[in-house]
C-alpha cells in the first residue's frame, strides 16, 4: 500500500495567511506548506511592514495595518493578483502589482471591474501586469453583473471589513462560488462571521442575484491548521494503478473544499474509498469506468480527470473547458497537445472535451507548459507507460506541490 502525507491546501493557507496579516494581534498558522505562491505571500509581509516568523511547525503572523508599498510581487500567483491590491487599497494605499513567468500574459480584467465598482481603480494598457492601482472609495451598493474569476471578489470581500462603512455586495452570476463559500468560511474564522457578518441573499450563491454584506469590524487573530489539499489529493489519485492501495493522510472528510469532488467521480467510476479518521483510503482493484463530469465549478480539477479518463474504459466527458482559457497556461490547449504527445486521442467540441482511454506511449519529450497542473496530470499518465517518458519541467510543480514526484509509485 501506497501512503502520501498531502500538502495544506493552498487555497486556504494563502487566504488565512492574507487576513492573519490584517488582524489585530498575532495569529499562528500551522500545517503550511512553503509552496511557491506562500513564499511569494510571506515576501510581500516584509515589504508592508508585517512582521512573522517561519517555524518548523507553524507560521506566526502579526497583523496590523500595513504600511505603503509602491509594488507588490505576486511570482506566478493569481490569486494573490487579484487579492492582494483590494487589501492595499481599502487601507488607502496606490500602487504597482506585479508578477512574473505566465501569470504576465494572462487577462486580469475582472480585477479592473471590480476595483473601478468599489470606487478605485486598477488598471494596465492590456489589462495584464504590471497594473497600477488607486485608493479604493466605495460609498454606496456595489453591483456586479457577471465575473469570470471567483479571485477577485474574493479580495473585496476580505477588504470590506477594514472599511470606514459597510458596504452591500449585489451580483447576479458568479462563477466557482464555492471559492466564495471558502473566503467567507475563512473570514467567519477571524471576525466572527455569526456578529459580524450579515447575509441578505436570498438563496444560495449560485443564485440569479446574491447580497451580501460584511461590517466594518476589522479581523481579530485566529490560531489555526491548515487541512489539506483535496486539489493535491485529485492529482495523487490520477497516479492509482490498477492493483494498487492508496492511503491519503491530512484530508477532511467535511472540507469545503470545492476539488472534493473528485470522490464523486471516482466513486461512480468504480473505484473503492474509505475513511478512517483523517486518512483516505482508495482501493483500484478494477479498471475505471468512463464518465461525465462538469468541472465549470472546479477547474483545478480539469488536468486530474483528464489524466483519469486516459486509463478509463471508454470515452470520458469533462465539460468546462471555458474556464481553463486564462490559467498559469492555456489548459485546454495545453491538455490536448500533451495528451496528444501520449498518442492518446481526445476531441473537443463546445464546452466539453471527449477522452479516449487507452495505453500512453511516449515517442518524445512531453510538454507541461511549465504549468504545475499539467505536470502532475502529465506525469500521472506516463506512469502507465511501458518505458518512463521524460517531460520538459518538472519544478513548476513547486507553486502548489513541492513534493509531488517524491510521492509517485516506484516503476517496478
Amino acid at each position: 500500500m501506497r501512503t502520501v502525507t498531502l500538502p495544506s491546501s493552498k487555497s486556504i493557507a494563502l487566504r488565512t495567511l492574507l487576513l492573519a496579516s490584517v488582524a489585530r494581534g498575532v495569529s499562528e498558522i500551522r500545517g503550511v506548506t512553503l509552496c511557491d505562491d506562500v513564499k511569494a505571500l510571506l515576501s510581500n509581509f516584509e515589504a508592508l511592514g508585517v512582521p512573522y516568523s517561519v517555524e518548523p511547525d507553524r507560521i506566526c503572523v502579526e497583523g496590523r495595518r500595513w504600511q505603503p508599498a509602491e509594488h507588490l510581487y505576486c511570482g506566478e500567483s493569481g490569486f494573490l493578483a487579484r487579492t492582494l491590491p483590494f487589501l492595499s487599497a481599502i487601507q488607502g494605499h496606490s500602487g504597482y502589482i506585479e508578477g512574473s513567468g505566465s501569470l504576465l500574459h494572462r487577462q486580469l480584467n475582472d480585477l479592473s471591474t471590480l476595483f473601478a465598482a468599489a470606487g478605485g481603480s486598477c488598471s494596465s494598457s492590456n489589462g495584464c501586469l504590471p497594473m497600477a492601482y488607486t485608493p479604493l472609495l466605495p460609498q454606496r451598493v456595489i453591483e456586479i453583473d457577471k465575473l469570470d474569476s471567483s479571485q477577485s471578489l474574493s479580495g473585496l470581500l476580505m477588504a470590506l471589513p477594514l472599511a470606514n462603512t459597510q458596504i452591500p455586495i449585489k451580483f447576479s452570476e458568479i462563477s466557482s462560488s464555492g471559492y466564495i463559500d471558502a473566503t467567507l468560511g475563512v473570514i467567519c474564522k477571524f471576525s466572527g462571521i455569526v456578529e459580524r457578518f450579515e447575509a441578505l441573499r436570498t438563496s444560495s450563491l449560485a443564485s440569479p442575484i446574491s447580497y451580501l454584506r460584511l461590517l466594518p469590524t476589522g479581523y481579530l487573530p485566529w490560531n489555526s491548521t491548515v487541512e489539506a489539499d483535496w486539489s493535491a489529493a485529485a492529482q495523487v489519485i490520477a497516479t492509482l494503478q490498477i492493483g494498487e492501495t492508496l492511503c491519503l493522510h491530512g484530508l477532511n472528510p467535511d472540507s469545503s473544499q470545492p476539488d472534493r469532488s473528485i470522490l464523486q467521480v471516482i466513486e461512480k467510476a468504480g473505484w473503492l474509498t474509505q475513511w478512517d479518521d483523517s486518512a483516505l483510503y482508495l482501493n483500484a482493484q478494477q479498471p475505471l469506468r468512463s464518465f461525465s463530469f462538469d468541472a465549470t465549478d472546479t477547474p483545478d480539477l480539469f488536468p486530474a480527470l483528464a489524466a483519469l479518463a486516459t486509463q478509463a474504459v471508454g470515452q470520458s466527458a469533462i465539460t468546462g473547458v471555458h474556464r481553463l482559457r486564462n490559467k498559469e497556461s492555456d489548459r485546454a490547449a495545453a491538455l490536448q497537445m500533451m495528451l496528444s504527445s501520449y498518442g492518446l486521442q481526445c476531441r473537443l467540441k463546445g464546452d466539453t472535451l471527449y477522452i479516449d482511454g487507452d495505453l500512453p506511449h511516449a515517442q518524445k519529450t512531453i510538454p507541461t507548459f511549465h504549468d504545475h497542473r499539467i505536470a502532475m496530470a502529465a506525469a500521472a499518465i506516463g506512469l502507465r507507460c511501458p518505458t518512463p517518458p521524460s517531460l520538459d519541467d518538472t519544478a513548476c510543480v513547486a507553486k502548489s506541490y513541492p513534493d509531488f514526484f517524491a510521492c509517485l509509485p516506484t516503476r517496478e
